[in-house]
């Protein structure tokens, strides 16, 4: 993987070295949302835990990710962007004791804040078109753990769902973590109305988002059974992104200093 990586920066500062002639650093503001769909092709595939008479599987839902985007155009055909974004992953887990014929269904959902850095490699399709490809990373702050309880009636059964932030070293408590991006797309320039762009995109993360863990428990005997698991928190997602013209100012343009003799 750092292998790839490496030949993809470099590919893009060659590119970049054969463009030097033609520099037009431009920066501009946009907004980005991005549906995560969970088609289980990028490690959201659904988990699926067994502890003896205990199952449970854990799915991926529709979830979402927006906010604010910044991209500085090196060159007509390469450019940088940062930005900040609000992710929410939401899941399902579906727990049954097998030998009891007993059921619990828990939706829940996690959040973090991504702040990526990627570089893009443009390909003019025609007067105002162009075709883009994405590749970068980002770093992720996980703010919170989740947890639910679902009691079967006023009897006895009790689920419980538990996921917490996943990390190696426990002292850090799994606040940031790192993921790597990448995006293909297509996008329409126009100079009054901004730059319409849509694609796809996939989040992989460097290590694993969270670990999960659900048990059985029957109140009246203390009798506990359960079972845990690991998601990746891997996305994959449509992309939209809008970013705002900038304005030229034709006008007069006041060039003195703040006192004039």
């Amino acid at each position: 993987m750092k292998t790839i990586i490496t030949l993809t920066f470099a590919l893009f500062s060659l590119i970049a070295m054969g463009q030097v002639s033609k520099l037009k650093s431009e920066s501009f503001f946009g907004i980005n949302y991005k549906p995560l769909i969970p088609f289980g092709i990028v490690g959201d595939a659904p988990l699926d835990l067994q502890n003896g008479n205990l199952r449970s599987t854990v799915s991926s839902k529709l979830g979402y990710s927006f906010g604010a985007v910044v991209r500085s155009r090196v060159t007509d055909l390469i450019a940088l962007e940062t930005g900040l974004l609000y992710t929410q992953r939401n899941y399902q887990a579906d727990i049954t004791l097998s030998d009891s014929n007993l059921y619990a269904h828990s939706e829940f959902g996690i959040i973090n804040f991504d702040l990526p850095v990627n570089a893009l490699v443009f390909i003019q399709l025609g007067r105002n078109i162009y075709a883009n490809a994405m590749l970068g990373g980002s770093l992720n702050f996980n703010p919170s753990d989740v947890r639910d309880t679902v009691n079967l009636g006023t009897g006895p059964h009790q689920f419980i769902f538990a996921g917490s932030r996943y990390t190696k070293a426990p002292e850090k408590n799994g606040y940031l973590s790192f993921a790597i991006n990448a995006a293909v797309g297509f996008e329409l320039r126009t100079r009054k109305d901004g730059t319409f762009y849509m694609g796809v995109a996939s989040k992989i993360p460097v290590s694993p988002t969270l670990e999960v863990g659900t048990a059985y428990r029957q109140s009246q005997q203390g009798y506990v059974l359960g079972n845990q698991g690991i998601l990746s928190g891997a996305t994959f997602s449509l992309d939209f992104k809008y970013f705002f013209h900038n304005v030229e100012n034709k006008g007069w343009q006041y060039n003195g200093g703040p006192i004039e003799q």
